[in-house]
């Protein structure tokens, strides 16, 4: 069994927020920030990665803000880094997001507050598209929700496999395809075993 089911991207539960991807609420750095390029650009990231998210985003601007939506999700010695580098941080909570898809968005704070930005990166949860047949399958799941598989992509169970986002840390078409490649390689070799 070959699961290419792919996986499902869950936005963050504040209001508005829908609209807006993904034409300025993006998840990959490496895909949309080169083309929008010294464009007011933000994070929002309530969790650890924050710190990286940021580092790796705001080569692409000078105008770059981490929103944390209420949380405190930075070191002291990371917030000096990241000031240092220009990098505001608003930790107010946010209401709601209102704007102009693929134009701007509109940050909407809890104390009334505003913030236009033209593109906002997240780094979203997902979960898987069969998490039913995946359980079904008695298959181990990694805690960030992809299944655990070997260097051949196969699965905790004998003869399944998994590949692309549903097994890869690195969830791009091109690593999507390596491990189809690869899970098939090792399918035809093991069916060829059975035959002889």
């Amino acid at each position: 069994i070959l699961l290419a089911m792919g996986v499902k991207h869950q936005l963050p539960t504040i209001k508005g927020i829908d609209k807006f991807w993904p034409h300025n609420i993006f998840w990959c750095p490496y895909c949309s920030a080169p083309s929008l390029k010294n464009k007011p650009l933000a994070v929002l990231s309530e969790e650890e990665e924050a710190f990286d998210l940021v580092r790796i985003i705001s080569k692409w601007t000078k105008d770059f803000i981490l929103l944390t939506n209420g949380a405190s999700v930075l070191t002291e010695q990371q917030l000096q880094k990241i000031h240092a580098q220009g990098v505001r941080v608003i930790d107010q909570k946010i209401s709601h997001f209102s704007g102009q898809p693929q134009q701007f968005i509109n940050t909407h704070f809890s104390n009334g507050d505003s913030l236009e930005r033209r593109g906002i990166f997240i780094h979203m949860k997902y979960q898987p598209n069969s998490m039913t047949l995946i359980k079904q399958l008695g298959l181990e799941v990694n805690p960030d929700n992809r299944i655990a598989t070997n260097n051949f992509f196969q699965s905790s169970h004998p003869g399944v496999y998994a590949i692309g986002d549903l097994a890869n840390q690195v969830q791009k078409i091109s690593t999507a395809l390596s491990s189809g490649t690869i899970a098939s390689f090792s399918i035809d070799h093991e069916l060829s075993s059975l035959e002889s």
